[in-house]
C-alpha cells in the first residue's frame, strides 16, 4: 500500500505495512486463543520498533512557481520514505476466539455468521482436509498514535492512514466472506494471482473469502492476512 503525502514544502512517501497477528493452530490439536494471545503493549512495542521503520531519503522534489510580475522561482525539498505498521490483522477459525482481546468486542455473531469454524476437522480426502475457514479483522494499529505525533513534530514523517483501534474490516459483518458469488468474476480474471514464497505456492488470492484451500495452517494464515490489502 503506497501513500503519497504532500505537506507544504515536503513530499513524503510511506510504505504502509500490516502487523498481521495470526492465531497459529498446531496439528493435530488446535491451540486456543489464550495460548497465543498478543497484547496491546506488545503490538505497540512492535509498531514502534525503529528497526522496521526503514526511514530513508528517497530523492528530491522540485517546486516551480510562476507569476506574471515576478516570473518563475524554483525551490527544492527532500523526499522521504518510511514504513508505518498501520494495521493489525487477526486470522482465526472460530468467532469469539480471536487472539487479540480488542477485536473480540468488534467481531460479533450476525444472522449469517453465527460461528464459522475450521473446515479441517475431517474429510475423507486430503483435498477436503485442506479446505480451511478463517474469520478476519483488520484494525487500525495502536502504534499509529506514535506516528501521528511524529508527523506533527517533523515534516520528515508521514501521517498514518488508519486511526488507532478503528475497524477497517470485520469478516462477521460481511455476508460475502462466506459466499464466493460476487468474487467469481474476479477469480476468473486473476486466476494466477496468489501468495508465494520463492518457488513455493501457498494459495490463490481469489475468491477473496474466508475459505482457503491450503493444508498447512501457517501458509493459510499468510494468505488470509494478504486478502484485505487488495
Amino acid at each position: 500500500m503506497l501513500t503519497d503525502a504532500v505537506n507544504h514544502r515536503a513530499l513524503r512517501t510511506t510504505w504502509a505495512t500490516v502487523v498481521a497477528i495470526c492465531l497459529i493452530l498446531s496439528q493435530p490439536e488446535p491451540v486456543v486463543a489464550g495460548d497465543a494471545t498478543p497484547s496491546t503493549a506488545g503490538i505497540l512495542a512492535a509498531g514502534g520498533d525503529v528497526g522496521c521503520l526503514d526511514w530513508k531519503v528517497a530523492g528530491m522534489c522540485i517546486w516551480m512557481t510562476c507569476t506574471i510580475l515576478d516570473g518563475c522561482s524554483i525551490e527544492t525539498t527532500v523526499k522521504y520514505r518510511h514504513r508505518i505498521p498501520e494495521y493489525v490483522e487477526t486470522c482465526y477459525p472460530r468467532l469469539g476466539r480471536g487472539p487479540w482481546s480488542v477485536t473480540k468486542a468488534m467481531a460479533q455473531p450476525t444472522s449469517f455468521a453465527q460461528d464459522g469454524g475450521a473446515s479441517d476437522e475431517g474429510g475423507s480426502s486430503r483435498r477436503e482436509q485442506a479446505l480451511k475457514f478463517k474469520n478476519a479483522e483488520m484494525i487500525g494499529s495502536p502504534s499509529n498514535a506514535i506516528y501521528e505525533r511524529a508527523s506533527s513534530a517533523s515534516e520528515t514523517f508521514c501521517d498514518p492512514n488508519a486511526t488507532p483501534y478503528s475497524p477497517h474490516f470485520i469478516s462477521s459483518a460481511d455476508p460475502f466472506w462466506r459466499d464466493p458469488l460476487l468474487e467469481t468474476p474476479w477469480t476468473l480474471r486473476h486466476i494466477a494471482s496468489g501468495v508465494r514464497a520463492g518457488a513455493a505456492w501457498f494459495a490463490g488470492l481469489y475468491p477473496r473469502i474466508g475459505f482457503v484451500s491450503q493444508p498447512i495452517t501457517r501458509k493459510c494464515m499468510a494468505v488470509m492476512a494478504s486478502l484485505r490489502l487488495l
